[in-house]
Parts: C-alpha cells; structure tokens; sequence
C-alpha cells in the first residue's frame, strides 16, 4: 500500500493525466491506523482486477503476496522486485513476464534485493532437460481422509467460515477466527503426539491442493472448502515449543537503497538433466524449527509486516513488556508446570495486563498495539516463546 501511495503522489506531482496504478493484495493492511483492502482501494472486487488491468485506464500494478502464479496477462513488460525470491517461487514471479504479446518485443526486470546468482542458479533447475516424477491426484483424496480421521474439522464450522469469507454473512476478521477456534479447541485437547499428526496431515493436504489445482480441475466443492478453511486452521495452530523467537517470513518491505551494480546478463548454459521431486504418497518431513531472533529483529518484523515506522522507542517498550510480563509471579508458575500450548492462555492474559501497564512508556505505540488486533496478536505470537523459555531457564526444578 505504501508502495502505491508514492506512486500516487509522483504520477500526480508530474502530471500524468493517463498513468493510472492498481493495488493487489490480500486481505487488509492497516496504516495509521487505517485499514486499506483491494477493493476499497480499488474501487471494484478482486475478479474484476485482470479485466481492468488489460484496459487502457492502468498502467501499473502493485502486488503484494499475489499473482506469483496463474496471473497470465500478455501486456505485462516490466518488474520491480522488491522482495526476495527463491528456488520455484523465483521462476514462478519472474515468469510472469514470459507471455507473448504482438506488441511486446523484450521484457525488463530491475531487482532491488536478489542476487544475479541466486536468480541464475533458480532458474538453472528448469532448464534444458527437466524432469518431474509424476504426481497421483488420488494423493489428495488420501490426505483428506488422513485429516477427517481426527474428527477436528466439522462440516458446520467449514460451512460458517465460508459464509463470512464469501461474504453472505456479516461480520469482520474476528467472525472468521470465531469459527476457526472450535476445531482448534479440539485439535488442543488431542494428545501430543495426535496433534502433530494431525498438523502434518493438513499442512500436505493444503499444500498438496494448491499444487494440483494449478493443473488439475476438481470440481468438487467439498475438496475447495476443506481447503480454505483447512489452510486459515493452519496458521491458527500453537506452534512447537521453541527457545527462541519465531519471526518467520511474515515479513515486507518497508525501507531500500537504490544503488546500480551493473547490466547482468542470465543465460545459462547446456546443463545435466535434472530431477524435480514430485508430491509422493510418502509421509511429510519434519518441519524446520523456528528461527531465533533478537529484540531488535521482533521491530524489523513488525516494520516489514505491517508498514510501521518503529525504531529504539519502541524496542525499548517491547524490552519493558517482556520485563513486567515475566516478573509475574504466576505466570512463572504456570511455565514451570506446563507445555507452552497451556501456557499460551496465561501468557495471553499476562501479556494484555501489561500492555496497559506500560502505556507511559510509549502512549502512542500503546494506541497502535489496542487499535490493530492484528498488530497485538503477531506481537504476542513474537514474544510468547522467549518469555515461556526464560522463565523456564530461571526455573529449572520441579517443570513438567
């Protein structure tokens, strides 16, 4: 959304009268405390967006999160990349442009933050000789099987979410949590071990769906719900106990330098024939642990995620947060004796205490955090580990 704003304001500054930009995202961006969605900036629902786009009146696109696949429009010539891109992902983006057009004679791709060696080596994969071990689509039917055999996911829950994702009934991004949070009750009261299998079987079936839907044309509704709402349930699961902090790669840009290094020319060479894993009946591999990150990098995340200007001020209100929450007494005894998936009430409970309570330290960020939801969730979800983890540490005796 900042992106598009400074486009706004140049073409505007300039005075081009036939230079028009659209915004494609997903969801809702909050800046300032104001949300922004595509169709409010837009004027027009997603659907319409590739229509628009192939018409006279714009000229530029803005995208965030969106179109790295299936968006095949001839017209588009040029990219700026603003993120980093990596393996498939690079070839899916940058592929974008390779669609013929009888006006479009060359294309052009100017990088902010990759390397010409990593796109080279991306691409190196994909060409020449290429092969891909065959995917069985009746693989999808399997996983589906593997996920309702916990009994977590029920039909009224996925018909609910549905409603409100499709807009058929009223409500705001809370509705969709509301019927997130039964299935995950229920997914919290299996054992352990049940609970990791079920993690493991959904995040395939997800992952498996978005990959053949490229491909294949299911035409069966159950199969699409089970998706959506399987792939919100993910994200909405505690994550696995860590010591350290997991920012993930919930992560945007915020800030770039512009310095030319120079022309660089791609072309690869003959290479060896190369075999690409296909998805395979086999079970899933362990998921990489979260990556461990400072104080400083929790700001560099929610900067980059959420547009936000934070800087020491309000490094030092996290520091002071994470201080009062862990000197509570209770909440010391609740770690000690119990997993961080039980913790996590507590915690959640200690960490709005003190959110309040610190809110000299830094009023205006105090405003930030209780006006965006969105903002106070992922701060919790940042800081929740650490603070499980060092009252731990400080505890060692008679943990559970």
């Amino acid at each position: 959304m900042l992106q598009k704003q400074a486009l706004d304001r140049y073409i505007a500054s300039h005075g081009y009268k036939k230079i028009h930009t659209l915004l494609a995202i997903s969801g809702e961006v909050t800046i300032d405390g104001v949300q922004f969605s595509e169709k409010g900036v837009n004027g027009f629902g997603e659907k319409l967006l590739p229509k628009h786009f192939k018409s006279d009146a714009y000229q530029i696109l803005v995208v965030a999160e969106k179109y790295q696949t299936g968006f095949d429009q001839p017209l588009l010539h040029t990219m700026y990349v603003d993120k980093k891109l990596e393996n498939v992902k690079a070839v899916q983006t940058l592929s974008r442009l390779n669609r013929k057009h009888p006006d479009k004679e060359e294309t052009f791709v100017l990088d902010f933050v990759n390397r010409t060696e990593d796109i080279q080596e991306a691409f190196r994969a994909f060409y020449e000789t290429t092969i891909t071990e065959p995917t069985d689509p009746n693989l999808l039917y399997a996983r589906r099987d593997e996920v309702e055999a916990h009994d977590v996911i029920r039909k009224v829950d996925v018909e609910a979410f549905l409603k409100v994702l499709s807009g058929e009934a009223t409500g705001a991004h809370a509705l969709l949590y509301a019927h997130l949070d039964p299935a995950r009750d229920r997914w919290r009261a299996l054992p352990a071990e049940e609970r990791e299998a079920f993690r493991g079987a959904l995040d395939a079936y997800v992952r498996l769906y978005a990959f053949l839907a490229q491909v294949v044309p299911f035409a069966s509704v159950e199969l699409e719900s089970l998706y959506l709402y399987g792939g919100a349930l993910v994200k909405r699961l505690d994550r696995r106990e860590s010591g350290g902090l997991d920012v993930g790669e919930e992560v945007e840009l915020t800030h770039l330098r512009t310095e030319f290094t120079g022309r660089h020319d791609l072309s690869l060479n003959k290479g060896e024939e190369v075999v690409l894993p296909g998805f395979t009946g086999e079970g899933v591999g362990p998921i990489a642990p979260p990556k461990k990150a400072k104080l400083s990098e929790i700001i560099d995340a929610l900067n980059l995620k959420f547009g936000l200007g934070l800087g020491p001020p309000h490094r030092l209100y996290v520091e002071q947060l994470i201080s009062v929450i862990g000197s509570d007494p209770k909440l010391a005894q609740v770690a000690k004796v119990n997993t961080i998936d039980n913790f996590a009430f507590d915690f959640s409970r200690a960490f709005d205490s003190a959110v309040v309570d610190q809110r000299e330290t830094n009023e205006d960020f105090f405003r930030q955090i209780m006006s965006d939801d969105a903002l106070a969730n992922e701060l919790r979800r940042l800081i929740q580990p650490a603070v499980y983890q060092s009252l731990r540490d400080a505890n060692p005796q008679d943990q559970a």
